[in-house]
C-alpha cells in the first residue's frame, strides 16, 4: 500500500475514534441534562401532590394529639366517678354496718339463747362440765350483745331533742 493512502487510512481511523469519543462525551452530557430535566420536571409535577400529602399528615397529627389529650381527659373523669362511686359505696357499706338487727332477728337470738339455756341443763345433767361451761360462755356473749344492740337501738330511735330560743320582749 502507498505511504499517502496509509496516511489517509491512519488518519480516517484517528478522525472516526475522535468523533466516537466526541459523540460518547456529548450524548452522555445531554442524556444527564435530559434526566435532570425529567426529574426536575417529575419533581415539579409531583409537587403539588407531596404538599397535599405533607398537609394531610400534619392534620392528622394535629387530630392524633387533640384525641389523646380528650383520651386523658376522659381517663381522668372515670377516675374521678370510680373514686366518686367507690366513696359512696364506703359510706353505705359503714351506714348498713352500723345497723342493728331486726326486730325479728332479735327475737331469733333470744331463742338461742333460751335454746342455749336448755343445752346449758342438759350437759349438767349429764355431767358434762366442759360443753356446760362452753354452752354457758356463748349463752352469756349473746346475752351481752343482744343487750348491747337493743340499747344501740333505743339510742338510734330516741327522739332528737329540740331547744326552742325564748322571745326577747321588744
Amino acid at each position: 500500500m502507498h505511504p499517502t493512502i496509509q496516511l489517509l487510512a491512519i488518519g480516517l481511523i484517528a478522525g472516526l475514534a475522535i468523533g466516537i469519543a466526541f459523540h460518547l462525551v456529548i450524548s452522555r452530557t445531554t442524556k444527564a441534562r435530559i434526566r435532570a430535566q425529567g426529574y426536575s420536571a417529575g419533581s415539579q409535577a409531583r409537587q403539588p401532590v407531596i404538599d397535599e400529602l405533607q398537609h394531610s399528615v400534619n392534620e392528622q397529627a394535629l387530630e392524633i394529639t387533640r384525641l389523646k389529650g380528650q383520651r386523658q381527659n376522659l381517663a381522668s373523669n372515670h377516675q374521678i366517678a370510680l373514686d366518686s362511686i367507690s366513696q359512696d359505696a364506703d359510706a353505705r357499706v359503714k351506714l348498713f354496718a352500723q345497723r342493728c338487727l331486726s326486730d325479728h332477728e332479735l327475737l331469733w337470738v333470744r331463742r338461742a339463747i333460751k335454746q342455749l339455756e336448755k343445752a346449758t341443763e342438759v350437759h349438767k345433767f349429764l355431767g358434762n362440765t366442759q360443753r356446760e361451761r362452753d354452752t354457758n360462755a356463748t349463752r352469756e356473749q349473746l346475752q351481752a350483745l343482744v343487750t348491747r344492740l337493743e340499747q344501740q337501738q333505743a339510742a338510734n330511735t330516741a327522739p332528737a331533742i329540740t331547744v326552742v330560743p325564748a322571745e326577747v320582749p321588744a
